[in-house]
């Protein structure tokens, strides 16, 4: 998309690499591209700006962007909810007491983790069966810990995996949610439901701000406190 406004050289290509960094599409952009044409601003002035009209959609790139590059721990459940513990360890929860890291993926409908032939290492549905060396009766309850075929698989994945990094993230039409990883490693999220929450991507510091995929849309949630003890992170 090229849009130019009468201006210098200098202010369309500064106009071009907000467009681009922030991927607005041709309304957006024509929408931004009223609101600074002959004012003289600059990049940061005119990034602003994108963020004041664009609030939501600039939060999600940020943190999406965010995620790149950072390291992967352990992945695992609680009860059904996969966790995916992202960056560094920050904390304990004042809840659990387990390590928090500073992201967190938290993912509640249809998933899959795939290698690099597509082939499927361990999806969602691998909750609900016994582990590979179990036959399946009546009495099997799956939800105890490291009961179940999940909890074999993604044992054997975390320790062949302790060095994973994050490649690229992608959320698609505001409901899927795509994570490759180097090594050719990927996470596929599948929203499942027309009205609940499908998953979130946590970011804990320095600022709490959850992005949900809930139904058929996209949700800032900024109002999550408590989640740390300051005694665990050396603030108190």
């Amino acid at each position: 998309m090229v849009m130019y406004f009468n201006a210098g050289k200098t202010d369309n290509e500064q106009f071009a690499a907000v467009v681009n960094y922030l991927k607005l599409t041709y309304d957006q952009a024509r929408r931004l591209h009223d609101e600074v044409a002959g004012a003289g601003y600059g990049y940061r002035e005119m990034l602003q700006i994108s963020r004041d009209l664009y609030g939501k959609q600039v939060v999600c790139l940020n943190l999406i962007d965010l995620l790149i590059g950072q390291n992967v721990g352990d992945i695992g459940r609680t009860c059904n909810l996969l966790c995916i513990p992202i960056g560094e360890i920050i904390g304990k929860s004042a809840w659990f007491g387990c390590d928090l890291t500073k992201y967190d993926i938290h993912c509640q409908c249809a998933w899959r983790l795939l290698d690099f032939k597509r082939r499927i290492i361990v999806a969602s549905s691998d909750f609900y069966y016994p582990p590979s060396n179990m036959e399946w009766t009546e009495s099997f309850k799956w939800d105890v810990e490291g009961g179940n075929l999940f909890d074999e698989k993604i044992a054997v994945f975390n320790a062949s995996h302790k060095n994973l990094r994050i490649k690229s993230a992608t959320i698609i039409g505001d409901i899927d949610l795509r994570i490759e990883f180097e090594g050719a490693v990927v996470f596929e999220a599948f929203a499942d439901s027309s009205e609940e929450e499908n998953w979130r991507i946590l970011q804990r510091s320095p600022k709490s701000i959850h992005l949900v995929s809930r139904g058929n849309r996209l949700e800032i949630d900024s109002e999550h406190e408590g989640t740390v003890n300051a005694d665990d992170t050396g603030d108190g």
